[in-house]
């Protein structure tokens, strides 16, 4: 698999500052550009940025899309920020 040299990345922008559909044509836009790699986290505006990404891929039917996605566990965030205070 390639990974584009350009990765999208959705971290204020989907669900949060662009509605819906204004994401879809961003994310259709850098896949017609040639964009394939996606960066995401679950952290992304409270999970809603990787909700916004999946829904605009996923009547993606070929095998070209490179997902990124990091999980953040808030529970251990959470403490460290406790015990750093």
């Amino acid at each position: 698999m390639a990974v584009s040299e350009i990765a999208f990345g959705n971290w204020i922008t989907h669900g949060a500052q662009v509605d819906n559909n204004t994401a879809y044509s961003c994310v259709h836009a850098a896949l017609d550009a040639g964009i394939t790699t996606f960066d995401t986290a679950d952290v992304y505006s409270e999970t809603r940025a990787e909700s916004v990404l999946g829904q605009a891929l996923k009547d993606q039917v070929d095998n070209r899309i490179h997902l990124d996605s990091f999980l953040f566990n808030i529970w251990i965030h959470t403490m460290l920020c406790i015990k750093n205070r």
